[in-house]
């Protein structure tokens, strides 16, 4: 590859699609071993979701805390649709890379599937599992602390300065290796590329093939019908989605029961969704009282969208 691009996302709540920041820094690699910085960019994004009460993007008070990103700041900003073409425009034939890709990567995959556009085929690497695997002795791996171990200049959750210092991580682990590139040395240390793409997502792991955890993530929209579905059935054909936390199973047991009769499950609410299925919510981590999955079906059927909102109980009646 020709090199790569470090990313770094805050969101405006605990919801991954909710993106409110990404800055990036686009690194080459030269035929001299060396590493050229030849772009960065930085983007302030307006997150999907509206309060009703002020009728700016909605916000949790503790995420304005730690980025200091405010609604105000971003009434007039792109949204994430807006913004991923023109980040792609920087990842032809380049690893993407970012610090803790089990957060970056599921921003950009679930804010995808909010907006109903193409994450693309992109190969990811991990900055926080490559500093594990090089410095198996250090007490953390946190983005701060790896930046005051390393002395590196850090604005910690300016997106910019993060995605800076996550190249900066890259460098001194590559440099360690004795290498010349991150996939090089992601190599030398037992890692396989993650991968980002339509088809699904496998995380940057050390773990071997079909290892469980460490294996292919399966999304409920790549689950399988076991079994030959009933037309007849008065789930065939119908989209669910699954909020809160379920009492009798998982929400991927409840996703496989759901394909089992005809029925496709997805990770988000939209205009294709016909049944959002409710479990138990953690109030503290929803406004209101409920959850942004439920205020998207909410805002959905006042708008003519038909979807119908159940329990768990209901879901298990509709599916005998």
């Amino acid at each position: 590859m020709r090199g790569f691009v470090a990313l770094d996302f805050e969101t405006a709540t605990l919801d991954r699609y909710s993106a409110c920041a990404v800055g990036g820094v686009v690194v080459d690699y030269l035929s001299t071993g060396e590493w050229e910085v030849s772009n960065s960019f930085f983007h302030l994004i307006r997150p999907p979701e509206i309060d009703a009460e002020t009728g700016l993007p909605f916000f949790d008070d503790f995420n304005v805390s730690i980025h200091g990103i405010t609604p105000e700041m971003v009434r007039d900003a792109p949204t994430f649709d807006h913004v991923w073409a023109e980040i792609t425009q920087h990842l032809d034939d380049r690893l993407l890379l970012a610090h803790n890709t089990r957060f970056d990567m599921y921003v950009i995959r679930d804010s995808c599937s909010w907006y109903e556009i193409t994450t693309g085929h992109h190969l990811f690497a991990c900055s926080y599992r490559l500093a594990q695997a090089t410095w198996p002795d250090l007490v953390t791996y946190r983005l701060d602390a790896l930046a005051e171990q390393f002395d590196i200049s850090l604005d910690h959750h300016n997106a910019l300065s993060d995605a800076g210092c996550c190249a900066l991580i890259a460098r001194r682990a590559v440099e360690v290796a004795g290498l010349h590139t991150i996939e090089e040395t992601a190599e030398k240390l037992g890692f396989r590329l993650g991968l980002l793409s339509e088809e699904g997502y496998k995380p940057f792991s050390n773990a071997k093939s079909g290892d469980g955890p460490g294996g292919t993530r399966r999304r409920l929209s790549d689950i399988e019908a076991i079994g030959e579905p009933s037309p007849d059935h008065p789930l065939f054909g119908k989209s669910l989605c699954f909020t809160g936390t379920l009492i009798s199973m998982t929400r991927e047991s409840a996703a496989q029961l759901a394909v089992n009769v005809g029925a496709s499950a997805a990770s988000n609410v939209s205009k294709k969704t016909d049944f959002l299925v409710v479990g138990v919510t953690d109030l503290r981590m929803v406004k209101d009282g409920s959850s942004s999955k439920m205020r998207k079906a909410v805002e959905l059927r006042e708008n003519g969208h038909h979807i119908e909102i159940i329990d768990e109980e209901d879901f298990l009646r509709l599916l005998t």
